[in-house]
């Protein structure tokens, strides 16, 4: 186990090996480190460095709920990459936080895929825009 100093630190072994063309990476950081509190500066340094060696498109955001309820909210898991993650503009974000995800699973997200998602919400709970 890495000392405590350095969990945060990312292998250059493990960059080498995310920048193969078929691997990607699903950003459900907030698990890392329960105790640390939203919005968790650290994961978006991470992040950062994730970016700037692999870019957006190797990037797939994650939330691991129901799991993940642990340590965050789900509007957490999203949020503190959407709203905290000020180095990326608003295309790489959409990518993340889907626009990857449909791309890879050959997803239309305006047909099928909107159906699907719209008949699996709870009824009462606001419907929420995945474009």
């Amino acid at each position: 186990m890495r000392p405590r100093s350095q969990r945060f630190d990312i292998p250059p072994e493990f960059l080498r090996c995310l920048k193969r063309p078929n691997m990607h990476l699903e950003l459900m950081l907030q698990l890392m480190a329960p105790d640390t509190q939203y919005p968790w500066p650290w994961a978006q340094d991470m992040i950062h460095q994730f970016y700037d060696e692999l870019g957006p498109e190797k990037l797939l955001w994650g939330s691991d709920m129901p799991a993940a309820e642990r340590t965050c909210l789900y509007s957490q898991a999203m949020d503190y990459i959407r709203l905290h993650c000020d180095f990326l503009d608003e295309q790489d974000c959409q990518r993340i936080l889907g626009g990857n995800a449909a791309r890879l699973f050959n997803i239309d997200r305006t047909g099928r895929f909107r159906d699907v998602y719209e008949s699996r919400t709870p009824p009462g709970k606001e419907r929420v825009d995945i474009d």
